[in-house]
């Protein structure tokens, strides 16, 4: 019998896309889209760098999708 391997942590979080755009107005235009055109994936929504680090650590991003014209200073090393 076959023993199945030990899961991480990691595999037990949602997982989704994850938005950073610091415009609501956009922000609804473009999570509406992403949902249906991916109707499968959670979508999370974050106006800032710092959010989504933090919301990169609660759910498992398939898909970062970024919109920050310009970036602000100093927010680059998030990457």
């Amino acid at each position: 019998m076959a023993s199945n391997p030990p899961t991480s942590l990691g595999e037990n979080l949602p997982r989704g896309i994850l938005l950073v755009e610091e415009y609501s107005a956009l922000a609804v235009a473009i999570s509406s889209a992403l949902r249906k055109f991916a109707p499968l994936h959670a979508v999370e929504v974050v106006q800032s760098f710092a959010e989504a680090e933090a919301a990169a650590a609660t759910i498992r991003p398939e898909l970062f999708v970024l919109d920050l014209d310009p970036p602000p200073n100093g927010e680059i090393e998030f990457f």
